[in-house]
C-alpha cells in the first residue's frame, strides 16, 4: 500500500516537473528577450556619436501569455505532499510567471524592475572582480582574418559531433538564423546569426564556451 502511494506521489511530481519544463521551453525567455536588430541599432548608435539612445525591436511572442498562465496555474502543485518538492515547484511556477510578465513588458520601463526581481542586482564584489580583470589582463590587438557564419557553424558542428560520439542521445544542435544578432544558446539549441562574421582567433574560444558550457 505504501509503495503504491509513493509511486503515485513520484508520478505526480514527475508530471508537474515535465509540465513546468515544457512551459518554460514554450516561452523561450532568452530568444524572446533578445532584440532582432542589435547589429543595426549599434551601427546607428555609433553613427550618432553615442548620443542617441538606439531603438531596439522585439520579435512577436510566439505564445498567448494569458493561455500559458492559465496552464501554469492549473498545475495541481498543492497535491504534492513532499514539502521540499512542492516548494521547489511553487518557486519555479513563480519564476515562469515573472518571465512571462517580463516578456510582455519588453518595451517599457517596467522591464528593468521585473528583470531585477528575477535575477537580482549586480553585486559589488562581482563589479570589483570584473574591474580587476580588466586591469590585469593586457589588451591584445585582434588577429587578422574572419570566418563566415557557415564556416563557424561547421567548426561548431564538429564539436557537437564530439559530444554525440561520447554521449549517445546528446540532444544539442545548432541553427543558423537570420532573426538573431548574437551567438546564443536556447534550450540546447546553439543559435548562430546568419549575417555574422567571427575573428579567426576567437572561433575556438567561442565554440568551447557556447557548446561546452551552455549547450552541454
Amino acid at each position: 500500500m505504501n509503495g503504491s502511494i509513493l509511486t503515485d506521489e513520484l508520478s505526480g511530481a514527475l508530471e508537474i516537473d515535465h509540465a513546468l519544463t515544457e512551459l518554460e521551453r514554450e516561452i523561450d525567455l532568452l530568444l524572446n528577450i533578445t532584440p532582432v536588430n542589435t547589429a543595426d541599432a549599434w551601427t546607428d548608435f555609433e553613427r550618432s556619436g553615442f548620443a542617441n539612445v538606439p531603438t531596439l525591436r522585439s520579435r512577436p511572442l510566439g505564445f498567448e501569455a494569458d493561455l500559458v498562465r492559465r496552464r501554469l496555474y492549473n498545475l495541481e502543485i498543492e497535491r504534492i505532499e513532499d514539502a521540499a518538492l512542492a516548494n521547489l515547484f511553487l518557486a519555479k511556477r513563480d519564476e515562469i510567471s515573472r518571465q512571462i510578465t517580463l516578456l510582455e513588458d519588453r518595451d517599457t520601463s517596467r522591464c528593468v524592475h521585473e528583470s531585477l526581481q528575477l535575477f537580482g542586482e549586480v553585486g559589488e564584489m562581482l563589479v570589483q572582480e570584473a574591474s580587476e580583470l580588466l586591469d590585469l589582463i593586457p589588451a591584445e590587438a585582434p588577429r587578422n582574418g574572419r570566418v563566415t557564419a557557415s564556416a563557424f557553424a561547421e567548426a561548431a558542428e564538429r564539436e557537437l559531433d564530439h559530444y554525440r560520439d561520447r554521449y549517445p542521445g546528446f540532444a544539442g544542435r545548432l541553427e543558423i538564423r537570420s532573426d538573431v544578432s548574437d551567438l546564443m544558446v536556447s534550450h540546447g539549441r546553439f543559435l548562430i546569426p546568419a549575417a555574422a562574421y567571427f575573428r579567426t582567433g576567437r572561433v575556438e574560444a567561442l565554440i568551447q564556451h557556447e557548446v561546452g558550457t551552455h549547450v552541454v
